[in-house]
């Protein structure tokens, strides 16, 4: 993957058999997780429990764009900077309208200073008194780069109310008052 110092920084979580196969093929870092583990978040954990002294954890799908891989980098790089940073994601801004109103797609709120206030399935932030076509929305990516530390505190936590209605497990975060930062256009 490009953007990383070493491919030895990289392994591939997984249970998925299929995808262990390939790995193994290419002849890969990887670790197969256990298959109780309810998101790639776990897998992270798990894998940073057993291999990484690291301080900074990134989770990055396998089906992610060289693009997307290249700005998660880049958030690690403000990590680095900011040692009070736990969690940050990656955000994009939404030109296509017709996303706002599409559950699928996750949209994200954030402060001047790209703290995350909120994530949701619904369009926000809402207009009221503004022309609908007119304002900023962002799309919220859920990849992410964790302190090893808040990686390993927020799997303990239980599913949040706002979790189990939006279906949206960085809310549990939020919830929980751990800090979440977006970063992107």
């Amino acid at each position: 993957m490009q953007g990383f110092d070493r491919m030895d920084d990289i392994i591939i979580a997984t249970s998925d058999i299929e995808i262990l196969g390939w790995v193994k093929a290419e002849g890969l870092n990887y670790e197969q997780t256990f298959r109780s583990n309810s998101s790639t978040v776990e897998n992270c954990a798990q894998v940073a429990r057993r291999f990484w002294s690291s301080d900074i954890i990134l989770d990055i799908p396998l089906d992610i764009s060289p693009e997307v891989v290249k700005a998660l980098h880049e958030v690690k790089g403000k990590m680095l900077e900011d040692s009070w940073m736990q969690i940050a994601c990656i955000r994009k801004r939404i030109a296509d309208l017709t996303i706002l109103h599409q559950p699928e797609s996750i949209k994200v709120v954030c402060d001047r200073y790209n703290k995350v206030l909120f994530v949701s399935r619904a369009a926000i932030p809402y207009n009221r008194n503004e022309n609908p076509g007119s304002g900023t929305w962002y799309e919220y990516l859920p990849l992410h780069a964790f302190r090893n530390k808040s990686l390993q505190e927020i799997t303990e936590l239980r599913p949040s109310p706002l979790e189990s209605s939006e279906q949206i497990e960085a809310l549990r975060w939020l919830e929980n008052n751990y800090a979440m930062y977006a970063f992107g256009e």
